[in-house]
């Protein structure tokens, strides 16, 4: 019997129907909570054998011998969003390899070796070259 290489093929309907019955559940929950955002996977995992059969005239022969599994995964997103922002002015500086974060308006000695006023810094008043 020859097997349609497809997900509508009778080989299938198992994944389908399940997948089916998860993409009712989703659709469902998203009604019900309120929500707007939900997903439904299918996934066939398909592993491939050599194997050797002897057929009706007592000839061996080689086939390719497929196993296939799948499973199906369904999630609901629930999204509840807070934003702010940092009201520090900073600079970020890479120091020996390494990232940092200061604030805009400080010098260090670092600073003040590697270029002298830098970052917005006001000569003289902060105690940098002027």
């Amino acid at each position: 019997m020859r097997h349609e290489m497809s997900l509508r093929g009778g080989i299938f309907n198992g994944a389908v129907n399940l997948f089916d019955d998860k993409l009712q559940d989703v659709l469902f929950t998203l009604v019900r909570q309120g929500l707007c955002e939900g997903e439904v996977t299918l996934k066939v995992s398909i592993d491939l054998a050599r194997k050797e059969i002897i057929d009706e005239d007592g000839m061996l022969h080689d086939v390719d011998q497929p196993y296939f599994a799948y499973s199906c995964t369904s999630s609901i997103t629930q999204k509840d969003k807070v934003s702010g922002a940092v009201a520090e002015q900073l600079k970020l500086r890479k120091v020996d390899g390494q990232l940092e974060l200061r604030d805009l308006d400080e010098n260090t000695l670092f600073d003040i070796v590697e270029g002298g006023v830098q970052d917005g810094a006001q000569p003289g008043r902060d105690g940098t070259p002027g």
